[in-house]
Order: structure tokens, then sequence, then C-alpha cells
């Protein structure tokens, strides 16, 4: 991997996805996916401002049969 002079961190070459894992669509194995975004709402009461907010989350859909995998989805605690 080359190191990246910025603080961006590591930066990762094409040749070092050779061997890397593919992420499989945990219902139909497909390994293509979209990106997609999920709304989530704040209450006016959890708000900063008081008001309802609408904040958009992007992950990803499979391609084939829609599913967004478990691990794509934040954890909320």
């Amino acid at each position: 991997m080359d190191i990246n002079s910025s603080n961006q961190g590591p930066r990762i070459r094409p040749q070092d996805l050779v061997n890397a894992k593919d992420i499989e669509c945990t219902e139909c194995k497909h390994t293509f996916f979209t990106p997609v975004v999920m709304i989530k709402v704040v209450s006016a009461i959890m708000s900063p401002n008081g008001k309802e907010v609408h904040v958009p989350i992007q992950t990803f859909a499979c391609n084939k049969c829609g599913n967004v995998n478990k691990d794509f989805t934040p954890e909320i605690s």
C-alpha cells in the first residue's frame, strides 16, 4: 500500500484489491451493489435546534434483489 503524505491515511492501489474479499448479498449472494439513501427522522425533542430533522444516511442495496446487508446499516446505540 502507498502511504499518502496528507492526513487521509493510506491509499489503496488497484493491485492491492486482487486478493481482497468480495462482499456478497446475504440474501442472494450477488456481488454488485447500488448506492441508496435511507432517511432517519430525529424528533424535535432530540434535535439540537428543536425542530424535526431528516438525516440522510448513504448505504448500499443489492443490484439483484434489493436487499441491504445488515452490515451496511448503522448501529444505533
